[in-house]
């Protein structure tokens, strides 16, 4: 195997004892040539140059761009990276540790708000999982659900029975997220933080004050996270020198 370039194209050349020769387009854009021995390189390269070139162009209209190696999803560190694409609609995918947010060509420079619009759409899904099984247990009811952005809680239950639940649920564990979410219905039985109100809780999540530390805890991670931050409108974190 050799490595070289053709028109600034990074290049891999193996001669193998094949018949016909092959060139393979990696997703990562260097080029592949297989070959049997004494084959005219130049020459297979010359001739499928324009295909090549279209090749790679469409590699790296799909593109993943790197946004962040640090953004906190679940509870855990995730790369997030952005792929644009010819499409008109945006799409969230989750792989193990990884995000890559599909936006369209026409809305370079959007990514932010796009990603806003598809963590919505993943944190109300969730929501209304949890929401029904908990709601159930406890035989309660509630009116409008919302999703805010808030600075400084993880919810809220109104005198009305309205429940919100900040966007950065998202980026707590699935565990404390339930118990974020479990922490809210509670107050349409119980508005306050009454011995009652704790014995229902600890009814249904015996550990609830490991949750609690999370929940305290996990704001420090939201603050210094660039886009959630970026995501919730939150003002950079102060720094104190001597």
């Amino acid at each position: 195997m050799s490595i070289g370039f053709y028109s600034d194209i990074p290049l891999l050349i193996e001669v193998r004892d094949v018949k016909l020769a092959r060139i393979i387009i990696r997703p990562d854009g260097i080029v592949r040539v297989v070959v049997p021995a004494g084959y005219d390189v130049e020459q297979l390269l010359s001739k499928k140059r324009e295909w090549i070139l279209q090749q790679l162009s469409q590699i790296e209209q799909y593109q993943k761009v790197a946004l962040s190696e640090n953004f906190y999803l679940f509870g855990k560190p995730v790369r997030l990276y952005v792929r644009y694409h010819t499409g008109q609609s945006s799409k969230l995918t989750i792989l193990n540790h990884k995000v890559i947010l599909s936006v369209p060509e026409s809305r370079k420079g959007q990514e932010i708000s796009l990603l806003e619009k598809e963590l919505r759409k993943l944190l109300r899904n969730r929501l209304n999982e949890v929401l029904t099984q908990y709601s159930r247990l406890l035989g309660v009811k509630y009116n409008r659900v919302s999703i805010k952005k808030h600075r400084s809680k993880w919810g809220s239950c109104s005198h009305k029975n309205n429940l919100n639940f900040n966007l950065a649920l998202l980026s707590l564990p699935e565990d404390t997220m339930k118990y974020a979410v479990l922490h809210e219905l509670v107050h349409l039985i119980e508005k306050k933080h009454t011995k009652k109100f704790w014995l229902i809780v600890s009814s249904l999540i015996p550990d609830y004050k490991k949750h609690e530390k999370i929940l305290e805890e996990h704001w420090i991670i939201v603050w210094n996270n660039e886009i959630w931050r970026e995501l919730l409108n939150l003002p950079l974190p102060s720094v104190s020198g001597v």
